[in-house]
């Protein structure tokens, strides 16, 4: 490939979307990770184990505000985005939903402390895994995700972040200092929002958000909320269901092995978020053999990356774990090996489940994701009781081959019911170049 060419590629607005969208994972998932050296230790692993405890607790909660608007409000957002007046209608009813479900997250937190002793025990980690929660919820950065604008807000978030964990080294001293870890994390997700949302309203008029319209938009998205949700009780919510069952000092066994796989695992998530609006709008354009020809370099592309990285990460392993948490965390070494399968399982379901998203086949996506977090409670409740974090791990594989599987068999399905043409069928030849894009004047903005 020649220099110009190379060039072009990356000032493309699917490159620029991908590399911005890697500042954020890099900010919410590798920042973090540069202190866990530190905080292992300085904590030890039970004050350790109840942070990342309170962490995923945070990580669920943000997930029921998202209510999966980062799939369908960037869907949407992408297929409008040539109109200003059409996206400042559609700001408003997400947040206007968003409110809505801020304000039912508190009861989420008032049942935790209820009933989740590691939090009833520490109710100050309890509210700043909350705080950060609605702060997380509330950063649009599914808007400049849509308007394929993402690189300020992506650098803005880089940085509240880089600043936080900075502060990390300077403030927690001993395992009594806990909560001050959640603390500055809570600070730059609140940091982050307040300026990203600053940018977004430079950018478009503000609107009031109307309650109907705000209902609306909650019906609307039920179906990926609900599968959100079951993604969550096999991701986010892993630690949490496990600390359910285990000590502190388990949970920060697996946690630091999932947080590790998780941070490599952010590899795939930007290629695949920065993919999807462009297949979008190429669907709403009438150029669906251009959609699925993206789709599936997605697939290639990312299963290659989640396979290169899954195996060196096993291979690794020891050195990882001795490096980033130190020798007292040996028990995470045949965790983190386990776990580094997950990543291409993840790769490639979550390009096939890009190519759904894209063709709206939200029903289909909730059922696949739903199985897959209703068997991971199930397994979760029979394994870990019996084996520990070793039953937590095979919970979790066994659910994320099971979307992997539900994908693949709901695409076919779906192949076999349109006259559009098949996804696994032999690709067709596509020549001249993208579409053009409609002429943009004030109203297109970025």
């Amino acid at each position: 490939m020649t220099l110009s060419r190379a060039g072009a590629v990356l000032r493309h607005p699917i490159s620029q979307n991908a590399i911005a969208l890697y500042w954020v994972q890099f900010a919410t998932f590798v920042v973090p990770l540069v202190t866990l050296p530190y905080t292992s230790r300085v904590l030890g692993a039970s004050a350790f184990g109840l942070v990342i405890f309170a962490q995923g607790f945070s990580w669920v909660v943000g997930l029921f505000i998202d209510y999966g608007f980062n799939a369908s409000a960037t869907r949407d957002i992408a297929a409008a985005r040539d109109s200003d007046s059409a996206l400042s209608e559609l700001v408003a009813r997400v947040f206007g939903a968003k409110v809505i479900l801020a304000a039912g997250s508190l009861l989420l937190a008032a049942l935790a402390l209820v009933l989740i002793p590691k939090l009833r025990e520490n109710p100050e980690l309890l509210v700043l895994a909350w705080v950060a929660a609605v702060a997380t919820g509330f950063s649009p950065g599914w808007f400049f995700i849509g308007i394929e604008r993402l690189r300020l807000p992506a650098l803005i978030q880089l940085s509240t972040r880089v600043f936080a964990a900075a502060l990390t080294f300077v403030l927690v001293k001993d395992p009594e200092d806990a909560w001050i870890v959640l603390a500055l994390y809570a600070a730059g997700c609140v940091a982050g929002a307040l300026i990203v949302n600053t940018l977004l309203y430079r950018r478009l008029p503000a609107r009031l958000p109307r309650l109907r319209g705000s209902v609306q938009t909650l019906k609307e998205g039920w179906p990926l909320f609900v599968g959100t949700g079951a993604i969550a009780l096999y991701t986010s919510a892993n630690v949490v269901l496990l600390g359910l069952f285990v000590s502190s000092a388990q949970v920060a066994f697996f946690g630091a092995a999932e947080r590790v796989v998780r941070a490599v695992g952010q590899l795939i998530g930007p290629v695949a978020a920065a993919v999807l609006p462009r297949i979008s709008y190429l669907q709403a354009s009438g150029e669906p053999a251009r959609a699925r020809r993206l789709a599936w370099i997605s697939v290639f592309t990312l299963g290659g990356i989640g396979l290169a990285a899954g195996s060196g990460l096993a291979v690794l392993a020891p050195i990882v774990v001795s490096i980033v948490f130190g020798d007292d965390f040996e028990s995470t070494v045949p965790l983190l090996r386990a776990l580094a399968f997950l990543i291409p399982l993840i790769a490639v379901a979550t390009a096939l489940a890009g190519w759904m998203l894209s063709k709206r086949m939200d029903k289909q996506v909730q059922r696949v994701v739903v199985t897959a977090g209703l068997v991971n409670v199930v397994l979760v409740v029979i394994l870990v009781p019996l084996f520990g974090s070793p039953g937590m791990v095979v919970s979790v594989l066994l659910s994320e081959a099971i979307v992997l599987a539900g994908c693949v068999l709901a695409i076919r399905r779906g192949d076999a019911a349109s006259d559009a043409g098949s996804f696994f069928g032999p690709l067709p030849q596509v020549r001249g170049r993208a579409p053009k894009a409609p002429p943009r004047g004030r109203e297109a903005g970025g």
